[in-house]
């Protein structure tokens, strides 16, 4: 009976040593991404010309700081843009970029690591470390010159949607029926709905601030004043 108890304490203690402090998905959470991953990322077409976004997510399985340091091996015609966990965007023309904070259990924080507006002639990688300080994950992004479509099946439910923003309104535009979220600058979800066809959304309830929207997986920032 002692060997019994044993043996289920050792097993219990391998599952809490194994158990994952965060998660870290791509394309709309499509891809579950692990240390050491290389994934491919293409363009979309979007109001202001094409865009390339993996539409990295970070999901929080407990309290913790978050680390993240983002760098690009060579700056693209466009440039690759890091905007994770502050929301402020910093062009990585190769030089490393660091920041922290503070999440809490259930937080999902977007990184959007992207190239915006851009001509991608040839591969172009950029790198994110992300770490709590006791699990690290390291993904490499590979940016190519090929419709998104091709690259992750996700894209296609979000195939057509177009969003703007005036004041504290909302647009879109949607062709099929597609889930939007707004999130804060800290990774909260602040509104999230179910949109379809043309119409808009009153943000009047939010506090003022920089918000974070996926659509399908597209990502923008809008600023509510």
């Amino acid at each position: 009976m002692k060997k019994i108890f044993t043996s289920l304490f050792l097993m219990a203690t391998a599952l809490v040593a194994t158990a994952q402090n965060f998660t870290v998905t791509a394309f709309g959470g499509s891809k579950t991404l692990k240390d050491g991953d290389v994934i491919e990322c293409g363009y979309e077409e979007g109001l202001f010309g094409n865009a390339w976004d993996p539409a990295i997510i970070v999901t929080c399985n407990k309290n913790l700081t978050l680390t993240v340091t983002a760098d690009a091996e060579k700056p693209a015609e466009g440039a690759v843009q890091f905007c994770g966990l502050t929301g402020q965007c910093q062009r990585l023309n190769g030089t490393p970029e660091t920041r922290s904070n503070v999440y809490n259990t259930g937080d999902k924080v977007p990184m959007q690591l992207d190239i915006v507006n851009g001509n991608v002639v040839e591969p172009v990688n950029a790198t994110l470390k992300i770490t709590d300080g006791q699990e690290t994950v390291n993904i490499t992004v590979t940016f190519v010159g090929e419709p998104q479509e091709e690259l992750a099946i996700s894209s296609v439910s979000a195939k057509g949607v177009q969003i703007s923003a005036t004041g504290r309104t909302l647009r879109f535009v949607a062709d099929n029926a597609t889930d939007i979220t707004l999130y804060t600058i800290s990774g909260q979800s602040a509104v999230s709905r179910r949109i379809s066809g043309t119409g808009s959304l009153n943000l009047s309830h939010l506090p003022a601030g920089v918000y974070i929207y996926r659509a399908g997986n597209k990502t923008g920032k809008i600023i509510l004043r």
